[in-house]
């Protein structure tokens, strides 16, 4: 299942929305007509020149999927009732939660791990750091995991569909950062139990600007907030 797809084909993008395509070296954003934003980290793709118009939207090309997010985040995302505003750690309780996979290094969010004393298995394949298990190990730690934290940069780089697919029936599964696509067809997927993400308020420049000068996650969190979405009928069993 790509969730990507599907919203593409259920909801086909209208471009005229758009107002400004903000490029940058960690992430794209996208500003409509009404002040609606959305963004969407690159992962690394060079990003397209300019608008990409419906004819020429290839979902096979990295590129293309990013400026695809960044429009959808910028549609659902600003609009959105949230169940909380609140980091993941602080709303769902990871103690004597068996095991536990990240996929992604969200360092701020390891560190509260380490302070808890709550063991965790990460895997990042763009960083390269002494805290991370070998990438290799990866199948075999997600078909084993109780919990994983998703890094939805996966919807963007297009593993999440491979990836998804790993873990056991009654794993829980959180996607996380600013490119979550905040939307309900994300949890047509059972594993899915909560959407953590961000969403700004409307003709938030100062985002934009620090997103065009190369700026990543630490550089505009202050400026935006966090929110989550959480599958109903599980909310009390996290």
């Amino acid at each position: 299942m790509d969730p990507l797809k599907i919203l593409y084909n259920s909801n086909p993008p209208e471009f005229s929305q758009v107002s400004k395509l903000i490029r940058g070296d960690i992430y794209n954003a996208v500003l409509l007509k009404d002040g609606r934003m959305g963004i969407c980290a690159t992962q690394g793709t060079k990003a397209e020149p300019y608008l990409l118009s419906l004819s020429e939207i290839n979902l096979d090309i990295p590129s293309h999927r990013v400026q695809l997010i960044a429009y959808y985040n910028a549609v659902f995302n600003a609009d959105i009732i949230p169940d909380a505003k609140q980091d993941i750690f602080t709303h769902i309780d990871f103690h004597a939660a068996g095991n536990i996979v990240m996929i992604g290094f969200f360092r701020p969010l390891v560190r509260k791990f380490d302070a808890m004393e709550i063991e965790l298995k990460i895997f990042d394949l763009l960083n390269n750091d002494e805290r991370l298990c070998p990438y290799e190990e990866l199948e075999s730690a997600l078909t084993m995991a109780d919990k994983v934290i998703m890094t939805s940069t996966t919807l963007a780089n297009n593993t999440f569909s491979s990836m998804i697919r790993l873990p056991r029936e009654d794993a829980k599964v959180f996607m996380l950062g600013p490119s979550t696509l905040l939307h309900p067809l994300m949890f047509n997927n059972p594993r899915i139990q909560g959407l953590y993400g961000m969403t700004f308020s409307r003709n938030n420049y100062k985002v934009l600007e620090i997103i065009e000068n190369h700026g990543g996650t630490p550089d505009f969190s202050p400026y935006s907030q966090k929110v989550c979405m959480i599958r109903r009928q599980t909310l009390t069993a996290l």
